[in-house]
């Protein structure tokens, strides 16, 4: 049961984690910049925004949930650790296919930069919290 509420707890982290980074206190106008429109173009656009923040909420929890069964199966695993193995997973597998991205779609630095390192700083945080929870 511990590990079913540790990647509900963390999932639900990992998206507040993405609130702050893409709000104006963290990282939003420099990705807006990046993907070439402004603040009015997104507030125009037809986008469901509360199947948005579902589906942002549920990838964040199965992102955790991933991570959880990592740590648990890698037993005994340290914070340190943890985070190795959360950052190094997302910089595999969200950082590397946002740079190919880059290279085929001509996307902006910047948004790669902020896409990926949201993913990398949060499974980092993720993946050292799992240890620690389930340690």
């Amino acid at each position: 049961m511990e590990p079913i509420v540790a990647s509900l707890v963390l999932g639900v982290l990992h998206f507040l984690i993405g609130g702050i980074w893409y709000s104006p206190v963290g990282f939003a106008q420099v990705w807006i910049r990046g993907l070439g429109v402004t603040r009015a173009d997104i507030d125009e656009a037809r986008i469901n925004v509360k199947a948005a923040l579902a589906a942002s909420a549920l990838a964040s929890i199965v992102q955790a949930a991933v991570l959880v069964m990592l740590v648990q199966a890698l037993a005994p695993v340290s914070i340190v650790q943890g985070a190795l193995l959360g950052s190094g997973i997302a910089f595999a597998f969200a950082f590397l296919p946002m740079l190919k991205d880059r290279v085929w779609a001509d996307r902006a630095w910047s948004v790669i930069a902020v896409d990926a390192g949201y993913e990398i700083a949060a499974a980092a945080l993720i993946g050292g919290l799992s240890a620690w929870w389930l340690g």
